[in-house]
Order: C-alpha cells, then sequence, then structure tokens
C-alpha cells in the first residue's frame, strides 16, 4: 500500500528511531522488527497488520526521496503528511478552465508490478466537440456572457461547473445543436500508458493532461489511473521483501537438500540445512524489490513447510520454474 491511509502514522516511531536516525540505524531497526512481527514467525492476532506498518516504514524512510518528502509533509502539517492521490478540484475563473480529472483502473503482474510494464487503459472522458471546436457557439451564432455564474464559469459551491454555460462562463446564441452548447461531448479512447517499476497495489498514478477537455478549449484535466497488483500463485509481497512457501516431506526436511526456489528474477538455488523444522526460514538475500530513486533491494524469504508423505510438485532440481 502507498502512503494513501498511512500519512497520519509516525514512521519513525513504528520503526522506534529518532527522525534524525542514518540509513544504517533505519535498515538495523527494520531488519529486527521484521523477524520478531513476521506473520508466518509471529502467533499473535496483531503481528500481520503490524509486519505491514514496519514494511512500509521501511520503504519510506529507506528511500532518500520518499523520505525527504515525507519530512516536508510532516513539518508544514504539523506530522501529517501532505501527499494525497486524490487531486483538488479546479477552481473557477474567468480565463481558461482546465478540465476535470477522471479515473480509470489497470491490473497488472506482481512481476509488473515490480520492474514496470507498458499496456493499454480504456479511458472514458470528455473531447472537444467536433462541430463547434469547443465553443459551443452555432455556425453563424454570437457568445454571450452567461447570465446564471456572471461569466465566472462555476456556482458558489468551491470547483463546481455552473449548470447553464457548462464552466465555460459564455453561452452560444444560438447554441451548438450537437453538444448543446458545452463545447464538449463524451469520448472514449485507448491509451498506452507505462507503469513505472515499483507500484504497489492500490497505488493511484496521475497522468498529466489526459482527463477531460477544458471548457472553451481550456487544457485538460488529468488521469487518476488506479494500480491492481493480482496475486500471485507462489510469491507474495511484503513491504520490499517477497514471502514465499516451499512445501517439503518430512524425509527431505530430515535429510536436507538443495533445490531451485522462484523468484522474481527466475530460479535461485537454496540449501535446506539438515532436520529442518516446519516454518523453518531460508533467506534469498536481495531476491526482493527494488524501490525507484533507490539503490537497496529486499530479501526473499522461504518458509519450509513440512509434510507427511507428501510429494513437492514444480520445485525439484530437474524441474523446469
Amino acid at each position: 500500500m502507498s502512503e494513501v491511509g498511512k500519512a497520519n502514522r509516525n514512521l519513525y516511531d513504528l520503526l522506534g528511531i529518532a527522525p534524525n536516525a542514518d540509513a544504517q540505524e533505519v535498515r538495523r531497526a527494520y531488519r529486527s522488527l521484521a523477524r520478531h512481527l513476521h506473520p508466518d514467525l509471529n502467533g499473535a492476532a496483531d503481528s500481520a497488520s503490524r509486519f505491514s506498518q514496519v514494511a512500509h516504514a521501511y520503504g519510506v524512510l529507506s528511500d532518500p526521496g520518499r523520505r525527504r518528502l515525507y519530512d516536508e509533509g510532516r513539518r508544514s502539517r504539523g506530522g501529517v503528511s501532505t501527499r494525497s492521490a486524490m487531486p483538488a478540484r479546479p477552481t473557477m475563473s474567468r480565463g481558461a478552465m482546465r478540465g476535470a480529472d477522471v479515473s480509470a483502473g489497470v491490473q497488472v503482474s506482481l512481476r509488473e508490478s515490480v520492474f514496470g510494464v507498458e499496456t493499454q487503459v480504456e479511458v472514458v472522458r470528455r473531447e472537444v466537440c467536433v462541430d463547434c471546436v469547443g465553443m459551443g457557439i452555432a455556425k453563424g451564432g454570437a457568445a454571450l456572457r452567461c447570465t446564471l455564474c456572471s461569466g465566472t464559469g462555476g456556482t458558489r459551491g468551491p470547483g463546481d461547473e455552473c449548470r447553464r454555460c457548462n464552466g465555460s462562463g459564455v453561452v452560444g446564441d444560438p447554441p451548438c445543436p450537437l453538444c448543446h452548447g458545452s463545447g464538449r461531448q463524451p469520448g472514449e479512447l485507448s491509451l498506452t500508458v507505462t507503469i513505472p517499476p515499483g507500484v504497489e497495489d492500490g497505488q493511484v498514478l496521475r497522468l498529466k493532461g489526459d482527463g477531460d477537455a477544458g471548457p472553451r478549449n481550456g487544457p485538460r484535466g488529468d488521469l487518476l489511473l488506479q494500480v491492481t497488483v493480482e496475486p500471485d500463485h507462489v510469491l507474495r509481497r511484503n513491504g520490499i521483501d517477497i514471502i514465499m512457501d516451499l512445501p517439503l516431506s518430512a524425509t527431505e526436511a530430515a535429510e536436507g537438500c538443495q533445490l531451485e526456489a522462484p523468484t522474481l528474477r527466475g530460479p535461485r538455488r537454496i540449501r535446506v540445512q539438515r532436520g529442518a523444522v516446519d516454518r523453518a526460514v531460508v533467506r534469498i538475500a536481495g531476491a526482493g524489490i527494488r524501490l525507484p530513486g533507490s539503490w537497496h533491494r529486499g530479501d526473499q524469504f522461504v518458509i519450509i513447510r513440512v509434510h507427511d508423505d507428501m510429494t513437492r510438485i514444480g520445485l525439484h532440481d530437474d524441474d523446469e520454474d
């Protein structure tokens, strides 16, 4: 999850460090808490929630750019971040007015969310009227000042468009018969968008200038793209780390074995020590997620699941990933 919805939590307190802690202190605090709180190793009812909070805090504070923005937000709002995925509504003025923001959704796989992907998105938005070229006036007509909003294009409510002139401040005499004087028409568009590496489930991306056309040829609003990360059948994300379950038979666990485990970057050979017990953890250093703007990469934790008389499928040395 992104910083949205977590801005009211002090990320330094979550890690138990001071606001001036250096990168090594941040990493050390996270590692200590992650080992203690991981839901697969800690049976407490709130361990999953606390682990998620700690992972989020580390993801922000370990990235210099994100940490700087977080600190600026805390200073400007008494400790509450001012960053938000949802935009403020445009204000009305007599000049060229900005179109409204529109929303759309996109689904990506876990690997695509980590490494980025180019994909198609269908967008429903308002386009410039082809007959009046956005002016809202019929051919041979004239533009008159709107008497309902006194030419401002807005009503008394903040950001509300005037229902008579549709936010333009003027009305056509006569109005364009195709768009009924609004200067805009409903439209659909297929956009090719680039999803950047490191996006999280539920994160909202802003694409400048891909929203509604503005009244009377004003600038377009933005497209707010909400990302949904589809669950992977083997790997799951916790902050910048990757978790997976590895089923082993009781014999394999007792004797120990070597095998290849799937990771985001392809199979990696791991060794399971002799006498491994259920819920033992094998760490693959650096096999996790690297946040944008940071060289640090998380780890992958392989959790051993021991079963009696069970045959593993798809994870033996001679199997394909």
